[in-house]
């Protein structure tokens, strides 16, 4: 007897989500590399951008299923977390 599995919802999860668009945000740099010498990324880079976008996007993702009342709160505190990280990793003049 074999069992149905239905993916719907996990398609429709906000995880699920968040690991689309972490994808496609980091095919830009990675189609980026094959036209141009100024962006250069090696594998370090997408592991550290992926691992600080999926960390992110899942930790927005459970905040507002907890505070779904506090969404405009939330965003801005996730965005500037998110551009504190990138500018401290890309040039690291904050600390």
């Amino acid at each position: 007897m074999t069992s149905q599995i239905d993916y719907s919802t996990y398609f429709k999860s906000g995880y699920f989500r968040v690991i689309l668009v972490t994808v496609f945000v980091l095919f830009i740099p990675l189609v980026a590399m094959q036209f141009t010498q100024e962006v250069n990324w090696d594998l370090a880079d997408f592991i550290a951008m992926a691992v600080i976008m999926l960390s992110l996007g899942s930790g927005f993702v459970s905040a507002l299923r907890r505070f779904p009342q506090k969404c405009i709160l939330l965003t801005t505190v996730f965005l500037l977390a998110f551009i504190y990280l990138w500018a401290e990793l890309a040039v690291g003049i904050l600390f």
